[in-house]
């Protein structure tokens, strides 16, 4: 029905629930990354990579199979850039993602120490990736807050420290692919 209503869209941004992973850490997990496209959402939702799995095939521009990273870093940002994209609040998927605390953080630490490394690949600044390390560590927690505190009831007690402790290995994973590139992170993903 979305792509009905809307024919000049290339992408519909899928929305995310944290339906079966409701550990404490899991819980942490999705805030940190995903409570900005938790449903219901009064507006358009801001830019989320991991989710943006519906394009229109002709939005590719090419007949060859992408680089790895080339989805995630070139194609999905125009797409969003260019504003032709849609949502809907029934169109979503779970969050499954059940880890312990320190399989969580190390998760995010090699997967952003991979992409950091890849990003770097594709020319993005390190000074770029600096203030994208310094934003996940001190600027997203900031923003999921109020998120959270509109839906506190639906939260483990002491969520936001988790967060914190997530957004740091993330950070630090930034950090690391920037200066350090990807070492065996990938490997061990």
């Amino acid at each position: 029905m979305t792509i009905r209503k809307r024919r000049d869209i290339d992408l519909v941004a899928i929305l995310t629930k944290n339906l079966t992973s409701v550990s404490a850490w899991d819980w942490a997990a999705f805030i940190h990354g995903l409570s900005p496209i938790w449903p219901p959402l009064d507006q358009a939702p801001p830019f989320a990579l991991v989710t943006s799995a519906l394009v229109r095939s002709a939005a590719l521009g090419t007949q060859r199979p992408l680089a790895i990273g080339e989805w995630e870093f070139r194609l999905i940002p125009r797409l969003y850039s260019s504003g032709r994209y849609a949502y809907s609040n029934e169109i979503y998927v779970d969050h499954v993602s059940s880890r312990s605390g320190l399989d969580h953080m190390l998760f995010g630490y090699l997967n952003n120490r991979a992409c950091a490394a890849i990003q770097r690949r594709f020319g993005v600044t390190k000074q770029d990736l600096f203030r994208e390390a310094l934003r996940h560590i001190f600027a997203y927690p900031k923003r999921i807050a109020p998120i959270v505190a509109r839906r506190q009831n639906e939260l483990p007690s002491g969520t936001m420290v988790r967060v914190r402790l997530v957004a740091l290995t993330f950070g630090l994973g930034i950090l690391m692919g920037t200066f350090f590139g990807a070492g065996r992170s990938a490997r061990r993903l």
